[in-house]
C-alpha cells in the first residue's frame, strides 16, 4: 500500500496536548500532500494543520516537554513527535504498523536537511 494514500485516508491516533488531557483525533495528509491535518472540536481548521515543509525533525518515542507533562510510558514505543520551529505535535499511534506508516511516510515527504 502506498504510504501517502494511507496517510490521506487518515488514522485516529492519540494527541498529547500542551494543555488538557490526551485525546483521540483523526490525522490526515492533505490531498496535495502539503499539509498534516487533524480534527479538533475546539479549534478552527486553520489551527489544526501544519505544512509538511515546516517540519524540521521527527522524534521517535516521548522526548518532548509535552510528553514529559503528559507521560504515557507504556506507549513509548508507539509514540512520535513532529517538530516545527513553532511547536511539537505529539502523537501516540495505536499499532506499530501505524507508527511505521506515519514516520516513514512523513520522512519521505520531508524537505532535504530535516532530521529523523
Amino acid at each position: 500500500i502506498n504510504l501517502v494514500t494511507e496517510m490521506q485516508t487518515g488514522s485516529v491516533m492519540l494527541k498529547c496536548a500542551k494543555h488538557g488531557k490526551p485525546h483521540f483525533s483523526l490525522f490526515q495528509l492533505s490531498s496535495d500532500a502539503e499539509m498534516l491535518q487533524w480534527t479538533s472540536r475546539k479549534k478552527a481548521p486553520a489551527e489544526t494543520q501544519l505544512r509538511i515543509d515546516h517540519i524540521r525533525e521527527l522524534l521517535l518515542g516521548q522526548q518532548t516537554p509535552v510528553f514529559a507533562r503528559c507521560s504515557l510510558p507504556q506507549f513509548e514505543g508507539l509514540s512520535f513527535s513532529v517538530i516545527t520551529p513553532e511547536r511539537s505535535l505529539d502523537i501516540v499511534c495505536t499499532t506499530a504498523a501505524e507508527l511505521r506508516t506515519w514516520t516513514r511516510g512523513l520522512e519521505a515527504l520531508l524537505p532535504r536537511g530535516s532530521r529523523v
